[in-house]
């Protein structure tokens, strides 16, 4: 199981304990990403920046206060992400859709597809449209490959 830490911080006066400066230390390098990110996007909030090291995941996110003066610094450990149903729900497709792009990356032809799921073949087909414009692909390997890159499974 995984832990979550939230550091509160301010812009008025440091308030840290030696642990949580020491863990701003080690993160220093991979928030200056973070930062530029929020400044870019016009203070709006940023997506979760994640550290990983030897099979770990440390997910960062920043949490602001409309004031501007008060954030936290939200740490959480999290499990590599997985090519599961699950996950690809998690980058926008139905499940159906994710069941579908599931299949498709165990090599399954969409006759095969189709008699896994219980469904028709014209169904799968529909599905694999609806999937191939939500990740901006044209073809199966180019949807598993989207999918792999959105779940951090490889890297672009």
């Amino acid at each position: 199981m995984g832990f979550n830490q939230i550091i509160p911080l301010s812009c008025d006066r440091p308030n840290f304990t030696g642990c949580d400066q020491c863990a701003l230390n080690v993160m220093r390098p991979h928030l200056i990403p973070l930062a530029s990110q929020f400044i870019h996007n016009g203070n709006t909030p940023c997506l979760p920046l994640p550290i990983e090291q030897t099979g770990q995941r440390l997910s960062v996110r920043v949490i602001f206060d409309p004031d501007g003066k008060h954030y936290l610094l939200l740490l959480e450990e999290a499990k590599p992400p997985s090519f599961s149903i699950p996950a690809l729900e998690l980058i926008g497709l139905t499940k159906r859709e994710a069941e579908v792009l599931f299949w498709i990356a165990k090599d399954k032809t969409n006759a095969g597809i189709a008699k896994v799921l219980g469904c028709c073949e014209s169904t799968v087909r529909k599905h694999l449209e609806n999937l191939y414009e939500k990740l901006g692909v044209q073809t199966r390997t180019g949807a598993v490959m989207v999918a792999l890159e959105s779940l951090g499974l490889l890297k672009a």
